[in-house]
């Protein structure tokens, strides 16, 4: 049976174990197929975007059927808003003290908001370039929320993406 002191330093000792776990890196694969001159679906392959924690970035790479390899960084369009301007409130002294409104605590500070719009350019292996226009379902998550694209070849073929 474990006392009182044990239970609480194996709690605060569980804690400071999440405490430091560093965050995940993320992972996402993105079905591509590649559209013919007619329009009709042809190949199909696969991109993959991941993101690790601190580069600020999502990368995005793959490799086209004809084994050209293609990387590049998606940008989300993003504005930072606040959400109300802080409003005064005076001390009041009540008993011989003051006391200061705490205003309920409301969050004054700066908030991300993010487009549901993205776009990469990625390079590729044989100096082709892959421009990707991309519409997310999820803008807070971004391209691993889900949603769809449409990328051009800079030799004029189209391709088409699901996520």
């Amino acid at each position: 049976m474990i006392g009182f002191v044990g239970r609480g330093a194996l709690v605060l000792s569980l804690i400071g174990l999440t405490a430091c776990t560093p965050p995940q890196p993320r992972f996402r694969a993105l079905e591509a197929a590649l559209l013919g001159k007619d329009g009709r679906q042809g190949e199909r392959f696969t991109l993959s975007a991941s993101y690790y924690p601190g580069d600020g970035a999502v990368q995005l790479s793959g490799i086209l059927p004809g084994g050209e390899k293609f990387t590049g960084n998606l940008i989300q369009e993003s504005r930072t808003v606040y959400t109300r301007p802080p409003v005064y409130r005076p001390p009041v002294l009540w008993r011989g003290r003051v006391y200061y409104p705490d205003d309920d605590y409301y969050d004054y500070g700066p908030r991300t908001e993010y487009s549901s719009r993205g776009q990469a350019m990625l390079l590729g292996s044989q100096a082709r370039t892959l421009n990707c226009q991309f519409t997310f379902a999820d803008a807070g998550s971004g391209v691993f929320g889900g949603g769809f694209g449409e990328c051009s070849l800079s030799d004029g073929q189209k391709v088409t993406l699901t996520f």
